[in-house]
């Protein structure tokens, strides 16, 4: 008990925080990765095209450079989009991860959402001759035909200034283009984390990278709690003989103090024995002086009696 209070009172080394902190993120990293893993793969439907679909939501990344910010510095090109401030999703660079939200299928549902889609906005399609493209809205209105007509454009204009556009028109479902739904976020850094972890070794270095810091961390923590249990077990060691020692001295002052009263009492039991025998040696003597004076009478009327018989039998 009191070595637990002893192990809580005593600070941390600074090597022992740094390993602690390193340890926990290494764990906090790994847990994060697995759990996101497991809920994509257990929540997810792939689209035809491979796309994640989690709850309405689909999670691409962005594979070209449509979408990047205008690199044209000639004053004479002007880029149309290149001005994204007042938009709510703004430029997207290479392997960013975008967040969009399906266009329903039900037609009622689809004809409110389109009516929701304004300039500015950005939509993923698929387009003829394209596959899948996310492209920001230049234009859209309502069509003779039913739907819409949405005009979509990148944003990078290139050095020439001119940007080719397409066309959807969203009566048309039977078709190839078709929107598939609206970019709602964006995050470059998951994007750029996704990308890295679905190449080869990637996989293996989000996986088996973190376990190995794990197991590095914990192993220097286990050597680290070895040697202060050894460094604990030798003070306390030290202070068991340490203590003996101050025992001992201590005994040896006890004796020596307890010799020091018998040697006192010793002398005076002495003094008395040689007095009383002194007393008893002078009693005995006085008994022996009194027993052979009273053995001198007796031995005289005996002496008497023995003269009276024997002239009495003459």
């Amino acid at each position: 008990m009191h070595k637990e209070e002893n192990e809580k009172k005593q600070p941390k080394t600074k090597l022992q925080k740094v390993l602690s902190i390193i340890s926990t993120i290494a764990v906090v990293l790994v847990v994060i990765v697995a759990i996101f893993v497991v809920f994509i793969t257990i929540t997810a439907k792939k689209s035809p095209d491979g796309a994640m679909n989690v709850f309405g939501h689909q999670m691409r990344t962005i594979l070209t450079g449509s979408m990047e910010e205008c690199p044209t510095h000639n004053e004479n090109v002007e880029c149309e989009l290149n001005d994204v401030s007042d938009y709510s999703i703004g430029h997207l660079p290479i392997d960013t991860m975008i967040f969009i939200e399906v266009a329903p299928t039900n037609a009622d549902k689809a004809e409110k959402w389109y009516a929701k889609i304004k300039k500015g906005d950005v939509l993923t399609f698929q387009y003829s001759g394209m596959g899948v493209v996310t492209h920001r809205v230049y234009s859209i209105e309502p069509w003779h035909e039913g739907g819409y007509k949405i005009v979509l454009k990148g944003d990078n204009c290139g050095g020439d200034g001119v940007v080719d556009s397409q066309v959807i028109y969203t009566h048309k479902t039977g078709g190839y283009d078709k929107v598939i739904g609206k970019v709602t976020g964006q995050n470059l850094f998951l994007g750029k984390v996704v990308t890295f972890i679905q190449k080869p070794y990637g996989a293996i270095a989000v996986i088996f990278v973190p376990c190995f810091i794990i197991m590095v961390v914990e192993i220097i923590k286990i050597i680290s709690i070895v040697r202060a249990s050894k460094r604990e077990k030798a003070e306390e060691k030290q202070k068991e003989v340490d203590q003996t020692q101050s025992d001992i001295e201590e005994l040896k002052r006890q004796i020596e103090l307890t010799k020091q009263s018998m040697g006192i009492s010793d002398t005076a039991v002495s003094s008395e024995r040689i007095e009383a025998d002194e007393q008893t040696l002078e009693l005995s003597e006085q008994a022996e002086e009194i027993e052979q004076s009273s053995d001198a009478p007796i031995n005289n009327e005996e002496g008497e009696n023995a003269e009276d018989e024997s002239s009495d039998d003459k």
